[in-house]
């Protein structure tokens, strides 16, 4: 119907075609650009702050009751809780696929069914959604040498912030490191006595001098004018020159009292590049907008703002625009070889430049009008849509092919060229949609899985289904109307037959099929002789694959090189930030010499991943940033293990060395996890510390650490309450005096150049620096009156609180482990061996969990969803062929493409990850077509009175052809992904190589395989046959 229609109206076709077309190309314009599909993140977060409280205090009456209203709530699958001082942290997380906005609602339905119990003075709960799309898509750092430090926090905050905030899609900008100036008017002990005066009360003077105030309003003839008494300061000299009133009387300048002075502000974070100080800027965009669009809108307007500045350089940390672009760029430029390809054989097979063109030209159209049903569907342009493009762009042919042949031979029967073409494409109509059927059956399954892989390959599998169903619809339409426009019979005898004398290339390729098909014919006759052999062949085949299944590594998604290695370092809790640079600094020497480093940037302070930052004087981070892929030999992971091995044994550090990659969707802590579980927290630590001590010995594993804080040293000023009564002081007030002396109040805030500058008062440094002259602190009590704080207090070394980890509302310790080699499979067994012989306390449980947890959840989701695709394949084919015992046969050689499979990923040094799980669904749908075209066939000739014999070596050298045809098109359209150095191909590679090596396999094999296994079925099927018929004649 479809093809009448097509072939009596060929302007319209024609028409529609073009508005395809149209409408893909504005859909495509239009779709946002992104890295992955869009991901809900299933985590909720339980925050309450209970200021001053210990840590087992806070998990008493804080954590506790919470996580006890929020693990009540359905759908959740782990619970995780963190009690540190004056803080709880519990973290919820859920299935993936669940609707967190409900799952928000009730864990704030049951949260505040507790809310009434917890202590009067902890702050409400507040529920937190983890998304992101709040990470950065942006850090830059900025030096300049020829600035200070101040010049440089200055244009970056009043200038470059401002700017970049106001552009199109930023949601904010945050400025890490870097210096902020302040005022600081430090006083001596000996002056502040000398003149009886203590910080708190010049803090009150300075804040009340610092005031512009209304005064109201006064008449100048008909018009009513405001009055301001204006007070505040101008500069830092009139802050000098301010006049203090002395309790005895009199008045004494501000400025001989104290030193006045512009400083740069002690801060938690410094960043350097290369050695100098350096400003980090992360940039954030929205959500719901599109990241390449803001970036490239962000890189204009700091190209406008940073041209005035040359002395300013700036360096990339993290750029997750250009990781998209270069994946995108090389999925686009791997998939234009394939279809360039694909092209190629398909004018080698066919002979002429028409007749390819006709066919050829489905692939375009089907594609771009793939974008329209995107674009419907929210789907963004991503890696997974683009590869699903391109896995379906050497089977957009397909179909075209088979119909195209089927026009000719009507052709060739004496009909006319329209009768042709709609009898043609009629006829195989049916075939040709259960073919496609069968395809898209294995998209089915892994709607139905669940979890985070259902979640990253739907919109794959969405893609190939309808560029597969476009494709479809072009090859019952605009092939059939085009053939019966633009072909002639000397065009079409051409390209379905074996002469060709117009191009010695392709004659001679014609030729040489000739003697590959005649080859064929000879190897079919022996197979069916030997029917057994071949059937043995076939075990051991796949007998030896299953056995270098054993030898294949494991791991989540493959890693894409974006070059970028993170050092993170921690010291002893309680160090300093000068100690912890000293350290990066160590650091810095030892990796630069490696010739594939680019940049080094060093941030002191705070250290983790890009929305996981822990920040503290003791942590630090440099990252290294790599000279570009394409100008590097050495991959990623050999320059990670060369790093961990220069920056191993640093004294006093504990040193860890990771790739992040945009690619790593795992949510484990590490490759390997081995938690620690119980209520004992003595007990639990002294299990951790065997733990550690074991893994520690494995050569496979590297950077064993437990996360157990050993708590942190800690001065205590205990007030002996009699003495400070004598001398009229309380422990705030002494609290207060120490904390003047020692961190200084802010006292006001002073204009200067248009900039809010903050003014601390501090006491002289020489207190800070040991205990002894702490002990020296003056304090002032009962009319001003200077005691020294060792008279009032006695000062303790303590140890500081800890954090308690929970998990499952059970007390919890990690410890974690890096690989060395192999992968997070085999070292969960070693671990576990090495584990089995420790001892466990009495209510102590250890559990191994890390990346193979979730690989093995992942695995078992993309097992189930290969079973279904089987199931819903044989219905397909079951259907087609109005047969039960037809579609074995087929089905047959699913599980000897699986084998092909594993040969390539052997082969091509890859693992066993999801994209190659994926690959062995997707192939399950695709290698049944050659088989189906093949027996088919041979049914067709045993139906026209042939015998089995010679209707199997008579369809099989006849449909070698168009099987070479659709299995060709199709490898080679995967081919630049198999090969290809690129970002996106090392993402694809495993699954390329999963559907190249296995259709290879499958098309091998039903050529010779299937013949064998029909002919054994079918005398099968007539003994069985006979018995029955006996039994019957019997009775």
């Amino acid at each position: 119907m479809l093809s009448k229609f097509a072939v009596g109206r060929p302007t319209t076709i024609v028409m529609m075609t073009l508005v395809l077309l149209l409408l893909g190309i504005i859909s495509f314009l239009n779709i946002p650009v992104d890295l992955f599909p869009e991901i809900e993140v299933p985590v909720l977060i339980v925050l309450s702050d209970y200021e001053g409280v210990s840590p087992s205090e806070i998990e008493k009456l804080v954590t506790r009751p919470l996580e006890g209203a929020t693990a009540a709530v359905e759908g959740l699958v782990d619970l995780q809780s963190i009690s540190s001082e004056g803080r709880s942290l519990v973290v919820a997380q859920f299935d993936y696929g669940t609707d967190m906005d409900q799952a928000s609602l009730k864990v704030r339905e049951r949260v505040d069914m507790v809310e009434g119990f917890l202590p009067e003075d902890a702050s409400a709960p507040t529920i937190l959604r983890f998304d992101p799309s709040d990470l950065p898509i942006l850090d830059i750092a900025l030096t300049a040498p020829a600035l200070s430090s101040l010049e440089l926090q200055s244009f970056v905050e009043e200038e470059l912030k401002p700017k970049l905030e106001q552009v199109d899609g930023v949601a904010n900008v945050d400025i890490i490191g870097g210096v902020e100036d302040q005022v600081e008017i430090r006083f001596s002990r000996e002056q502040l006595v000398g003149y009886g005066l203590d910080i708190a009360q010049i803090q009150q003077i300075l804040a009340a001098e610092n005031f512009n105030l209304p005064a109201g309003q006064v008449s100048r003839g008909n018009r009513s004018l405001s009055v301001r008494a204006i007070g505040e300061f101008q500069s830092i000299e009139e802050v000098r020159d301010l006049l203090l009133p002395l309790p005895r009387g009199g008045q004494v300048r501000l400025g001989e009292l104290a030193q006045v002075e512009r400083i740069a502000k002690e801060g938690t974070t410094k960043t350097l590049i290369n050695g100098q100080v350096a400003v980090e800027l992360s940039i954030n965009k929205q959500s719901g907008t599109n990241t390449v669009a803001v970036s490239d809108r962000m890189e204009a307007e700091l190209a406008t703002l940073l041209e005035a500045y040359p002395e300013i350089e700036m360096i990339r940390i993290l750029d997750q625009a250009e990781v998209i672009r270069l994946a995108i760029k090389a999925v686009i430029q791997d998939a234009l070889i394939g279809a360039f390809l694909a092209v190629l054989i398909l004018y080698i097979f066919l002979g002429n430049y028409r007749t390819t063109l006709i066919i050829a030209i489905t692939i375009p159209v089907s594609i771009i009008s793939t974008f329209i049903l995107l674009f419907y569907t929210g789907i963004t342009i991503n890696l997974m849509t683009l590869g699903g493009l391109a896995l379906g762009l050497g089977m957009l042919v397909d179909n075209s092919i088979v119909v195209l042949e089927n026009i000719f031979r009507f052709r060739q029967e004496g009909y006319d060229f329209k009768e042709a073409a709609v009898r043609g494409a009629k006829e195989v109509s049916l075939s040709v949609m259960a073919s496609t059927l069968t395809t898209i059956a294995v998209f089915l399954p892994i709607s139905f899985v669940g979890g985070l892989t259902s979640i990253i390959f739907r919109e794959l599998a969405l893609t190939v289904t309808f560029s597969l169903l476009t494709s479809l619809l072009l090859a019952l339409t605009l092939i059939p109307m085009l053939s019966s426009l633009l072909l002639t019979d000397r065009q079409m005898e051409l390209a379905f037959t074996d002469e060709d004398q117009r191009h010695r290339l392709i004659g001679r390729i014609r030729h040489q099929f000739e003697s590959l098909r005649l080859l064929y014919s000879r190897t079919l006759k022996r197979a069916l002789r030997n029917r057994k052999k071949m059937v043995a062949g076939a075990v051991i085949f796949m007998v030896v694959a299953v056995f270098l299944a054993f030898f294949l590594g494991q791991e989540f998604i493959p890693e894409m090189d974006e070059g970028l290695v993170q050092v993170d370092v921690r010291l002893p809790d309680g160090a300093q930030s000068h100690e912890t640079e000293m350290v990066l600094a160590k650091i810095v020497q030892r990796i630069q010499p490696i010739a594939e480093v680019q940049s080094l940037f060093t941030r002191v302070g705070s250290s983790g991943n890009q929305g996981m930052v822990s920040a503290a004087g003791n942590r630090g981070q440099v990252s290294v940033i790599l000279s570009s892929l394409q100008d590097r030999e050495i991959e990623i992971q050999v320059i990670e293990a060369e790093i961990r091995e220069a920056v191993k044994n640093i004294p006093g550090a504990e040193v860890s060395v990771m790739v992040p990659s945009s690619t790593n969707l795992s949510t484990a802590a590490a490759p390997l996890e081995v938690k620690i579980l119980g209520d004992d927290l003595d007990a639990l630590q002294k299990v951790s510390d065997d733990v550690v001590r074991e893994l520690s010995k494995l050569a496979s594993l590297t950077e064993v650490k437990s996360d157990l804080a050993e708590g942190i040293p800690e001065v205590w000023v205990v007030p002996d309450r009699l003495i400070a009564s004598q001398y009229g002081l309380t422990t705030a007030q002494i609290a207060q005096s120490v904390n003047q002396q020692l961190s200084g109040i802010a006292a006001t805030r002073l204009k200067l150049g248009g900039k809010e500058v903050e003014v601390r008062l501090r006491g002289d440094s020489i207190y800070s620096e040991n205990m002894n002259t702490l002990s020296q602190t003056p304090v002032v009590g009962f009319g001003g009156l200077s005691v020294p704080l060792g008279e009032v207090a006695e000062i303790q070394l303590k140890q500081g609180p800890i954090s308690i980890n929970r998990e499952s509302q059970s007390r919890l310790i990690s410890v974690t482990a890096q690989l060395a080699y192999g992968d997070a499979a085999d070292a969960a067994v070693v671990a576990e061996k090495a584990l089995a012989s420790l001892q466990m306390p009495k209510g102590v449980r250890v559990e191994i969990t890390g990346e193979n947890e979730e690989i093995e959840e992942a695995f078992s989701d993309l097992g189930w969803a290969m079973l279904l695709a089987v199931v819903l394949v044989y219905m397909v084919l079951a259907s087609e062929f109005e047969s039960l015992l037809n579609p074995f046969i087929i089905l047959l050689i699913v599980p000897l493409s699986y084998a092909g499979a594993l040969y390539g990923l052997t082969l091509f040094q890859q693992t066993l990850s999801v994209p190659s799980i994926m690959g062995l669904v997707i192939i399950t749908g695709i290698v049944v077509n050659d088989a189906i075209v093949l027996i088919d066939y041979v049914n067709i000739r045993r139906k026209q009175g042939e015998s089995r014999e010679e209707a199997l070596l008579a369809a099989g050298p006849i449909r070698m052809r168009p099987i070479l045809m659709t299995t060709l098109t199709t490898v080679l359209g995967l081919a630049p992904y198999m090969v290809g150095t690129d970002e996106a191909s090392m993402f694809m590679r495993p699954m390329a190589v999963v559907v190249i090596f296995g259709l290879i396999t499958s098309t091998l094999l039903t050529l010779v395989l299937s013949p064998v296994i029909y002919s054994l079925f079918d005398d099968l099927s007539i003994k069985i046959g006979s018995r029955m018929h006996r039994g019957v004649s019997s009775k």
